[in-house]
């Protein structure tokens, strides 16, 4: 089973990056996009495992360390991997929050790590895939129309996530999640 543990996006975040990106959309329809349901923040891709692993996850996801406080965030600037060229991977970053999600993510590592998994040797860059260019080209610049939104939102939740390739992209069915806790003032 091909597996991953990522922050979802809440409704109006993914809404907000739909409307940011439609030009660009129009204007590079060849780009594969990452469509509205896969807009995520991830924080480890485990990629194929065998159930017992997957089984292994699920009782990590049980961790009441892990039902920290909700983060905190904003969106950041528009990128690219790899940073320099033709990008592979167009993403948005993190504004807020990055700091916390940052110490999320050291946390999630600190508890998977005796089940065998190594953090990413590349570290952790908080950043949601938007498109990728695998044939295509695109110039310096591609991104200087791109305007996130400023509002504020919480990461509230923590998935496992179950990738299903298929020929219209990735399909995720979620495994496990972990709520992060609100504040009374958040939850308003």
């Amino acid at each position: 089973m091909r597996v991953f543990a990522a922050l979802p996006l809440p409704p109006p975040v993914v809404a907000a990056i739909g409307s940011s990106f439609s030009e660009l959309r129009t204007l590079f329809p060849r780009l594969r996009w990452t469509r509205a349901e896969g807009l995520h923040f991830t924080l480890h891709f485990f990629g194929e495992l065998p159930d017992q692993s997957v089984d292994a996850l699920r009782r990590v996801m049980d961790d009441p360390d892990l039902a920290r406080p909700a983060i905190r965030a904003r969106l950041g600037p528009v990128g690219q991997f790899p940073a320099r060229g033709s990008p592979r991977v167009i993403w948005v970053g993190i504004g807020k929050g990055q700091e916390a999600m940052s110490a999320y993510s050291r946390l999630f590592e600190e508890k998977i790590a005796p089940l065998g998994f190594a953090p990413d040797p590349r570290g952790f860059t908080p950043h949601v895939t938007i498109a990728r260019a695998a044939d295509i080209r695109l110039d310096d610049g591609w991104g200087a129309g791109v305007a996130m939104p400023a509002e504020d939102f919480l990461l509230d939740e923590c998935v496992l996530y179950q990738s299903i390739l298929g020929r219209g992209g990735a399909e995720y069915r979620a495994l496990k999640s972990i709520e992060l806790q609100k504040d009374r003032d958040e939850s308003r």
